[in-house]
C-alpha cells in the first residue's frame, strides 16, 4: 500500500512524563451544558466503564500447551466463517491450498443472528480443522506471530459509493442521537436509590424488574449506591462490593466501578469542576474508595495472570475460574489507572506482564481449541480493543504489538464475526472499531481507515434506525408502525429492529460508541 510502512513491533516502554491527555479532552463538548442542567453534570464519558450487553460466560480461557513444532510459518485461519465473509485473508501456501479455500465457499450459510452459534457437528468440524490451520504457540513466540498475522490481512477499499470524506452519519445527528440516549437514561434511574430499571418493552408497557450488579451504570447517584454496598476486601486495605442479595464480589463489577471513579474525577478535573457544590461524593472520597478497589482487583489475579472471575463470601476464598468479559474490564481498569491517575505507576510492569497473557488466550489459543468466531474473542473484544489503544497511546512495552492486535481484531469482528450482518444490536463493537480506526489513522494505514471507516457509518447509521424517537427512527419500519410518546422510551435503543424491548445496556453501549465516533471521525476537528 502506497505511503504505509509497517512500524516496529518490539519496542521497550520509554521513560515518558505521566501526563497523559484525555483522548475526549478538546474543548467542552455540546452535551456537557446539557447534561449538567438535568443533574447528570457531564458524566456520559463514564458509559465506558459499565456494561458488556452481550451477555456473560463463566468459561475460563483456554491455555494452550507449549510444543516444539516449528510455528515460523504463518498459519492463517481458513474454517468456513472466514472464507464465506471476505477475500481478506490472504493465505501462504500454494496455489492449490488457495483453490481449496475458495471451493469452501460454496453453499455455506452463516447465522446472521448476534450471539448464536452453529450446530454442534459444525462446531466439532471446525474445531479440528482449527488445530490444523493454528499454530501452537509458546508465549515468547506470540508477538511474532501477531506482527506476521497482521501484516498478512488485506482490508476491503472497494466499497461502491464510498470514500473516507463521504458519510452518512454528521456531528448534528450523532449529538442529537446523543442527547436523546442521556435522556433515556436519566428517566430509567431510580430516584434515591441509582440502579436503573434494565429493560422496559414500550409496546405493551412491562418493566423487566431482573437486576444485575454489571448492568448497573455509576453516575452520581450510581456512585453513591454502590459506596453504600463497599465492604473490606481478603487483604488489608482492600474494599470489594457485596451487592444485595449476592453471595459473590465479581472482579468484572468492581472493575466497572473502579473505572466509573477514574472516569468521573477525570471529567471533573479536565471540565474544571471540582469544587461544583451540587457534587454528592467529595473527589478525595472517591480516590480512597479507588486505592481500595485496586487493591481488590490485585488480589484477584491469579498465578496464570488471568483474573479470578469472583470472591464467595461465604467461602472466604476467590474461583479459579476467569471470564473473558471481566479480564478485559479489570485489564481496562488497571490500565487507565496506571495511565490517568496519579500513585499508580506501580501497575505498569503487572500490565505489561499479563498484557502478551490475555492477547494470546483469546486469540491464537482460542482460534485454534474453539473457533475462529469464538465467543470468548467476543467477550474480551471491546475491553481489549480499549485498554490496548490506551497501551499503545501510553507507548508502553510492545505497544506498537498491541496496535497490530487492536487493527486485527477489528478486522476479526467485521470479516469473521460479520459485524454488519449481524440481526441484534452490536453497538458495543464499535467500541473497538473506532480505537482501531484511531490507531490506524495515527499510522497513516489507509486501506485499514476505509474498510474500518466504511463499516462504522454503516454500521451507526443502521443502529440509529432502532433508537425511539431518535433522528433516524423513520427508517425502521417497525418504529414507524409504533408511534410513541412515553418518557421511559424516548431515546431508548431497541435490541434487534423489530423488537420493542429496552435494555439499559444496551443503549449505554451505543452512546459511548457516538461518543467516540464524533471525538475521533465525525467532528475531531471542532
Amino acid at each position: 500500500m502506497t505511503g504505509f510502512m509497517w512500524p516496529s513491533c518490539h519496542v521497550k516502554s520509554q521513560n515518558m512524563e505521566r501526563s497523559v491527555e484525555n483522548p475526549f479532552k478538546q474543548g467542552r463538548p455540546k452535551w456537557i451544558s446539557y447534561a449538567k442542567a438535568i443533574g447528570i453534570v457531564s458524566l456520559f464519558l463514564c458509559v465506558v466503564s459499565i456494561f458488556d450487553g452481550t451477555g456473560r460466560t463463566s468459561t475460563p480461557p483456554t491455555t494452550t500447551p507449549t510444543t516444539n513444532k516449528d510455528s515460523s510459518l504463518l498459519k492463517l485461519k481458513t474454517t468456513k466463517d472466514v472464507v464465506e465473509k471476505t477475500d481478506n485473508i490472504k493465505p501462504p501456501g500454494t496455489i492449490q491450498q488457495i483453490d481449496q479455500l475458495k471451493q469452501l465457499r460454496d453453499g455455506i450459510v452463516q447465522d446472521e443472528d448476534e450471539g448464536t452459534g452453529s450446530d454442534d457437528q459444525e462446531e466439532d468440524d471446525e474445531s479440528s480443522e482449527s488445530e490444523d490451520v493454528f499454530p501452537l504457540l509458546k508465549q515468547d513466540e506470540y508477538l511474532p506471530w501477531l506482527r506476521n498475522y497482521y501484516q498478512s490481512l488485506e482490508f476491503k477499499t472497494h466499497h461502491k459509493h464510498y470514500h473516507i470524506d463521504d458519510k452518512k452519519l454528521d456531528p448534528p445527528l450523532i449529538l442529537k442521537s446523543l442527547r436523546m440516549g442521556c435522556n433515556y437514561i436519566v428517566e430509567n434511574q431510580i430516584e434515591g436509590i441509582g440502579i436503573f430499571n434494565y429493560q422496559y418493552n414500550f409496546v405493551t408497557k412491562q418493566m423487566d424488574t431482573s437486576d444485575s450488579p454489571v448492568r448497573q451504570a455509576a453516575i452520581e447517584d450510581g456512585l453513591k449506591f454502590f459506596r453504600k454496598h463497599m465492604v473490606d476486601g481478603p487483604m488489608e486495605g482492600s474494599r470489594m462490593i457485596k451487592y444485595p442479595n449476592s453471595e459473590e464480589s465479581q472482579s468484572g463489577v468492581n472493575a466497572l466501578y473502579g473505572l466509573a471513579i477514574i472516569d468521573f474525577i477525570r471529567t471533573m478535573v479536565d471540565y474544571d469542576l471540582t469544587h461544583t457544590s451540587d457534587i454528592v461524593i467529595p473527589i478525595e472520597e472517591l480516590k480512597v474508595q479507588l486505592k481500595g478497589t485496586i487493591k481488590f482487583l490485585k488480589y484477584m489475579q491469579n498465578d496464570d495472570l488471568h483474573f479470578s472471575k469472583e470472591y464467595n463470601f461465604k467461602k472466604a476464598s476467590k474461583s479459579k475460574e476467569s471470564s473473558s468479559y471481566y479480564d478485559g474490564e479489570t485489564m481496562l481498569c488497571l490500565v487507565k489507572a496506571a495511565k490517568y491517575m496519579d500513585g499508580y505507576n506501580n501497575l505498569i510492569p503487572r500490565i505489561e506482564k499479563a498484557a502478551p497473557i490475555m492477547a494470546k488466550a483469546y486469540t491464537v489459543d482460542v482460534w485454534r481449541t474453539d473457533r475462529h468466531d469464538s465467543d470468548k474473542t467476543k467477550g474480551f473484544y471491546q475491553w481489549s480493543s480499549m485498554f490496548f489503544t490506551e497501551y499503545y497511546l501510553a507507548k508502553w512495552e510492545n505497544y506498537e504489538c498491541y496496535g497490530d492486535y487492536v487493527i486485527i481484531l477489528a478486522h476479526w469482528i467485521i470479516h469473521t464475526h460479520g459485524i454488519l450482518n449481524r440481526k441484534r444490536n452490536t453497538g458495543y463493537a464499535f467500541e473497538g472499531i473506532i480505537s482501531a480506526f484511531k490507531i490506524a489513522e495515527i499510522r497513516g494505514h489507509e486501506d485499514a481507515l476505509l474498510d474500518l471507516g466504511y463499516t462504522i457509518d454503516e454500521g451507526l447509521y443502521k443502529l440509529g434506525g432502532w433508537q425511539v424517537n431518535g433522528p433516524l427512527s423513520h427508517t425502521n419500519e417497525y418504529l414507524v408502525k409504533h408511534p410513541i410518546d412515553d418518557v421511559l422510551a424516548n431515546g431508548g435503543v431497541m435490541n434487534a429492529r423489530n423488537q420493542a424491548e429496552l435494555r439499559i445496556d444496551t443503549t449505554q453501549h451505543q452512546m459511548h460508541a457516538l461518543i467516540m465516533a464524533d471525538k475521533f471521525i465525525y467532528n475531531k476537528d471542532e
